[in-house]
């Protein structure tokens, strides 16, 4: 119904903090502790315009949203939840690859 819908695709993460603060002394999952989360880190970098150049750190403890979507309509085609720690650039191929293989589309899987 899109015209040209999953031809021009872009990939980010969002980090979501869980309630606990640490990992869990006790790793037993018996519902009372967050046994699957750990610690993430993002670095956001770029320039002021006098030339200087930026750099924003931030931490958490969690998860990560990894979102792949269609940049010209702004719609999401794909995501997976992972632990804060896993990189982008990790689940980026296997995300795309199981895009691929699951909508039976004709465009050919990136490859980097």
């Amino acid at each position: 119904m899109l015209p040209n819908f999953g031809q021009r695709l872009a990939m980010d993460s969002k980090g979501i903090s869980s309630r606990a603060v640490r990992p869990a002394k006790n790793p037993t999952a018996d519902g009372r502790r967050d046994v699957d989360a750990d610690f993430g880190r993002k670095e956001y970098r770029g320039v002021h315009e006098d030339g200087t150049t930026w750099t924003k750190v931030v931490k958490w403890f969690g998860y990560k949203l990894h979102l792949v979507v269609d940049a010209t309509y702004e719609l999401p085609v794909a995501w997976e939840v992972t632990k804060a720690s896993v990189s982008d650039v990790t689940r980026a191929m296997p995300m795309l690859d199981h895009l691929h293989h699951a909508t039976g589309c004709c465009c050919p899987v990136p490859s980097f």
